[in-house]
């Protein structure tokens, strides 16, 4: 193959290469990026009749705010089985109920009218550290109609946490509840 001239056979293999990766970054910048764990209160899995406006509502956050979380565009076309991060708030009202309180070094856990009752797995981490480590920390039985309260002992590696993330992972389907709390020391 005649090469074009004042190239040598090296720098036109050198100027292939970049041309690919150049190529390669405009593809992979062009494609929808996953939602960031740490910014996720709870996690939805769409299921059928799912609506963008009942989703929003069943978590207290607006539908812009999780189709941002979600790299979603218009129009918002939801699957049966996808799974949406629904972005965190300090303040959330949750159609699940959950109360969490985290004091000398004791958690309390509250749940009151959870549409999926059954075992859920609690997990905590210190949220002023990053992305932290996470500890799980024990199960809780939830009920759908009446209000349940579990004790959990802080791990000892977050006892002079500020801030904790705690959470609670539904075994069977992987619905997850997370709060942020202050940790008081009395």
């Amino acid at each position: 193959m005649k090469q074009p001239p004042g190239y040598t056979r090296s720098q036109r293999i050198f100027g292939v290469v970049i041309s690919a990766l150049m190529l390669l970054g405009v593809v992979l910048a062009a494609l929808p990026q996953p939602a960031q764990a740490a910014s996720c209160q709870a996690y939805h899995t769409v299921k059928k009749g799912d609506k963008t406006g009942t989703i929003a509502n069943t978590y207290g956050v607006k539908w812009v705010e999780i189709a941002a979380a979600n790299n979603l565009q218009k129009p918002y076309q939801l699957v049966e089985g996808q799974q949406l991060c629904i972005p965190f708030r300090l303040s959330v009202s949750l159609k699940n109920k959950l109360a969490v309180q985290s004091i000398n070094n004791l958690i309390k856990i509250t749940t009151s009218n959870f549409q999926n009752g059954g075992n859920y797995y609690v997990k905590v981490r210190d949220v002023t550290s990053g992305v932290g480590e996470w500890f799980k920390i024990g199960k809780m039985r939830v009920s759908t109609s009446q209000k349940v309260t579990s004790r959990f002992i802080l791990p000892s590696d977050l006892k002079s946490a500020i801030y904790l993330q705690v959470c609670l992972k539904n075994g069977t389907n992987n619905d997850l509840f997370c709060q942020t709390v202050r940790h008081v020391v009395k």
